[in-house]
């Protein structure tokens, strides 16, 4: 990962990892629980990067988006694009 984020960074670009993830690459996972990991996992945090997957098997990703969106914006979140004026997360990878 180290190289492809040198690379990238190398060509101008933002490399930007997530701070909380729906674990919707696990196997049997349904939507109920894909919300269930994004409660569990924002503590509070200021900002978030959520990692979601989209491909076709994935429907329970897409089943599980419209109460994780009425929950942070219950929460108080909005939702923005990133940009430049976003903080990267990224992770130490070795």
């Amino acid at each position: 990962y180290q190289e492809i984020i040198s690379e990238m960074l190398r060509r101008g670009f933002l490399y930007y990892d997530w701070n909380v993830s729906t674990q919707d690459t696990s196997k049997n996972i349904n939507h109920v629980e894909i919300l269930s990991n994004v409660k569990e996992a924002v503590n509070n945090q200021d900002s978030l990067i959520i990692l979601c997957h989209d491909s076709k098997n994935k429907y329970h990703t897409v089943e599980a988006l419209p109460g994780i969106i009425d929950f942070l914006e219950d929460e108080g979140y909005s939702f923005d694009k990133l940009d430049n004026n976003v903080e990267p997360i990224t992770f130490s990878y070795q």
